[in-house]
């Protein structure tokens, strides 16, 4: 974009600079013939004394190159003063007009070069040629933007441009802007959260004997940007082979709930008219029809990587380093403070915020949900043993393929779970009221199993035989929530019952 840009400005004023070295060099002739005309005062060279006068040989052979070149300066000097004396003896009324001329042709020249402020263009032109970006151009990106537009020209950052120093105090939310990378181009002028644009995750679930592909929508109500950068690889994830960026001022984003600098994120979908999409460049047209009113711009690259930075610095902001919690240096306490003064947003990490714990309850029950339609609609005849003990934990530790967490029960007074009781009913799964028992109890953080009389006595020994398992594996005494684990008891339980009784039917039926 800058040597377009570079080149655009050197075409429109090349005219004006042509004209300027012409004059220039014009008038650099004429001052030339004009001190060539001044008669001098006086010979400004002494005559340099001859060598084979020195008694030193020494000094003969030193000087003999020296005082050849001396003498023949001399020489010239003379000759010409002496030209330059007789001519104004001999006929003093021609060099007086011929000097007239040349004053008066140095006074008009003189004057359009002031008029027409001939230096301000060579100036102009020789800053447009040793610049590096746009601000040294004097140009924001808003007019950049505007002079394309009307030039019919694309909008496309390249190897060209480079990140722009910029200040700022951080002492105001208009020092901000938010920058979202993503593998997924919006559309409607909008970044939907993961849950409203429909997105399913594809696994395998290894269930004893058997595996199972199945297929669940990932319940993600968050879209989340880093501020006044891109977002730093870490331990969760890295966005380095990202395709696009959505660029926005941090005030023209209004459902934001979270303000962290590594970790800004909103609820729902993010409305990004006021904003910026950076695209692969032979992406940029079609974009611009799924996007209208959002100003696209177009990079030459592999990934945006690195081109939403040096966007960023090109919008005027102080452009961040940004690492796993944040920015890298002291910048950030500034905005944590204007941040905390001016909104009341919330200035954690999504890792370890209630937003997070409930987007892996409706995760986890989304998965299991897809797990469950899969084993009926297959009717897959497992052994409960096995698959209880493949979905619960995995060899050497506690770590559950289901991604059914805790927080399905505790979040919203076990609301999420409730819910989920009750949704389970489309597959003909009816939990009892034991899994109710044991989770109250939980809530109270008083859990003896054998104190409650409710649970029947499978589930107590599968509970039973779970812990010892944990405690083997692991070495101690070993806690962990039952609601969790004895609910997907139950209901792979009965999904193998109903199973077991639809093969039996098929049998029967087959038999008839």
């Amino acid at each position: 974009m800058f040597e377009t840009l570079k080149r655009i400005l050197l075409n429109e004023i090349l005219e004006e600079v042509q004209y300027a070295d012409e004059i220039s060099e014009e008038i650099s002739k004429l001052e030339k013939e004009y001190d060539d005309l001044e008669i001098p005062k006086y010979i400004s060279l002494f005559e340099p004394s001859d060598p084979k006068q020195t008694y030193s040989l020494f000094r003969k052979i030193i000087d003999y190159r020296y005082y050849n070149k001396k003498k023949k300066e001399y020489v010239i000097e003379k000759e010409e003063y002496e030209k330059l004396k007789l001519l104004k003896e001999q006929n003093e009324n021609d060099y007086i007009m011929k000097k007239n001329q040349l004053e008066k042709k140095l006074f008009e020249l003189k004057k359009i070069w002031e008029e027409n402020k001939l230096e301000d263009i060579q100036k102009k032109y020789m800053v447009i040629k040793d610049s590096t970006n746009i601000k040294e151009l004097g140009y924001t990106i808003n007019e950049v933007i505007k002079l394309f537009n009307e030039k019919g020209i694309p909008l496309v950052l390249d190897s060209t441009d480079q990140l722009i120093e910029n200040e700022s105090n951080f002492d105001k939310l208009e020092d901000l802007v938010l920058v979202h990378k993503t593998m997924y181009a919006p559309s409607g002028d909008e970044i939907k959260t993961t849950s409203n644009s429909k997105s399913y995750y594809e696994e395998e679930i290894d269930i004893g004997s058997e595996k199972v592909d199945i297929k669940f929508q990932v319940m993600r109500d968050t879209v989340h940007f880093a501020i006044n950068g891109e977002v730093g690889d870490h331990y969760y994830g890295s966005w380095e082979d990202c395709k696009y960026a959505i660029v926005i001022p941090f005030v023209d984003v209004p459902n934001i709930i979270n303000a962290a600098t590594g970790d800004t994120y909103t609820k729902g979908n993010v409305d990004i008219k006021k904003g910026f999409l950076l695209c692969p460049f032979d992406e940029m047209e079609h974009l611009k029809k799924n996007n209208p009113n959002i100003t696209i711009i177009g990079y030459k690259g592999d990934n945006v990587t690195g081109f939403a930075n040096i966007f960023v610095s090109m919008l005027g902001y102080k452009y961040e380093r940004i690492c796993m919690h944040g920015w890298e240096n002291e910048d950030a306490k500034k905005v944590y403070n204007t941040i905390k003064s001016k909104t009341n947003y919330k200035q954690s990490e999504h890792s370890v915020s209630n937003d997070k714990k409930e987007e892996e309850a409706f995760n986890g029950t989304s998965q299991l949900s897809a797990l469950i339609e899969k084993l009926l609609k297959n009717k897959v005849n497992y052994d409960l043993k096995n698959i209880i003990s493949k979905l619960l934990f995995i060899e050497r530790g506690n770590r559950s393929q289901l991604r059914i967490s805790d927080e399905m029960f505790r979040l919203y007074d076990g609301k999420i779970f409730i819910r989920y009781i009750e949704d389970l009913k489309k597959y003909d799964i009816f939990i009892p009221n034991y899994i109710l028992d044991i989770y109250n109890a939980e809530k109270i953080h008083n859990i003896n199993i054998d104190e409650i009389k409710s649970i029947p006595d499978d589930a107590k020994n599968f509970l039973y035989e779970f812990i010892r398992h944990l405690e083997k594996i692991n070495n101690h005494k070993y806690e962990f929530d039952y609601t969790e684990k004895v609910l997907i008891y139950e209901i792979l339980k009965q999904v193998k019952d109903i199973n077991e009784k639809k093969l039996t039917e098929k049998e029967v039926i087959k038999k008839i």
